[in-house]
């Protein structure tokens, strides 16, 4: 189970980037700053983890006129808070991300090679990114924004 953080030492709001950003001190020696997170769920300062992530990313919160469902429903569905290897905390790299869900109703199922597209390697989806086009994936107000590609 969890275990609860310790009492910090001191607590405040540090202005960073334009927003005023939570800080509280443990210990002594050098600092170390867990942005999006700490050792507990007593990080999660929010009602929700979408609300927790929206205080930095207010422009990922809707209502869009076009949304993606997994988007709104939960952050962790696709980024991983904790850290990751991937950009930007993805849980896994386009195309296998998105492939999780998507199936092959408007493109392959599987990442494109130059095998899979028949050697017509399209260089838009040769070795790219599902984003690459699909660059509005946490919604977008755009008339013609229904695929989320404005």
């Amino acid at each position: 189970g969890w275990v609860a953080m310790p009492e910090p030492a001191s607590t405040g709001m540090a202005p960073v980037n334009g927003i005023d950003m939570y800080y509280a001190t443990y210990g002594a020696g050098d600092p170390v700053l867990l942005i999006h997170g700490g050792l507990g769920h007593a990080d999660l300062r929010q009602v929700s983890l979408n609300d927790n992530c929206f205080t930095c990313h207010q422009d990922k919160r809707g209502p869009f006129l076009w949304e993606h469902p997994p988007a709104a429903e939960d952050c962790a569905l696709c980024h991983q808070p904790h850290g990751s290897v991937n950009e930007p905390l993805l849980n896994a790299r386009g195309p296998a991300l998105c492939q999780q869900c998507h199936a092959a109703a408007f493109h392959p199922s599987q990442p494109y090679s130059s095998e899979s597209l028949g050697g017509s390697a399209n260089q838009n989806m040769l070795g790219k990114n599902c984003l690459n086009c699909h660059s509005q994936i946490h919604g977008s107000n755009h008339p013609s924004g229904a695929r989320l590609t404005r």
